[in-house]
Parts: C-alpha cells; sequence; structure tokens
C-alpha cells in the first residue's frame, strides 16, 4: 500500500465545509475507525494511521475557530507489502492506481 491521506469534510470543489462534532462524537469516530480498520485483512494497526481532527478557522488573523466543527484527516502510512485487502464481509478489494476497487470472483481467479 502506498499510504495516503484522506479529508473528511471537504466538498468535491474544494470547499471547506466541517463536520460538526462534539468530544464525545470525536472519542466514538476515533473508536470506529480503529474497530473497522482492524477487520481488514491485512488489519491497519493503530501505529500505521493517524486521524487528526483539524480546526476550521472563521477568522485565521484572530485564531477564531469554529467550535465543534472539523475537518478530519485521516493519514496512512506506506506499506511495503500486499496490495489486496479483505473486508469483515468476505469482500476483496485492491490498490489500482489511485484507486481502490472491489474485485469480482471471476476477477480474483
Amino acid at each position: 500500500m502506498r499510504g495516503g491521506t484522506l479529508y473528511l469534510g471537504i466538498n468535491d470543489q474544494g470547499i471547506v465545509k466541517g463536520i460538526h462534532m462534539n468530544r464525545k462524537k470525536r472519542d466514538e469516530f476515533l473508536l470506529e475507525v480503529d474497530n473497522n480498520l482492524k477487520k481488514f485483512t491485512p488489519a491497519l494497526l493503530p501505529d500505521e494511521y493517524l486521524v487528526h481532527f483539524c480546526h476550521i478557522y472563521t477568522d485565521f488573523k484572530k485564531k477564531t475557530i469554529t467550535p465543534d466543527k472539523y475537518v478530519i484527516e485521516i493519514h496512512v502510512q506506506k506499506r511495503s507489502y500486499n496490495e489486496l485487502y479483505f473486508s469483515n464481509y468476505g469482500e476483496c478489494w485492491v490498490k489500482k492506481s489511485a484507486s481502490v476497487s472491489l474485485l469480482q470472483p471471476t476477477e480474483i481467479k
């Protein structure tokens, strides 16, 4: 796996919208990310990724932030092995160029 960064809270046009998350929701989100990434084969362990909640500034010069609104950055480190991944549902995914695709049973053969 080449690794990379995923941003949540930015639309397709590159406009920052943010996601409302209080402390409890952020904690729940971190647990959910951890639980889901462990279900993949090979599992993605906590030392192989980083989740960061980036503040959204209403006035950058005055350092005024929007309370409880974030862009979520998920950074995954580069791996030197295995470009096939299996979900907990038994699905097989493959890394191709800049995307990840679900493999059909005939493609797996």
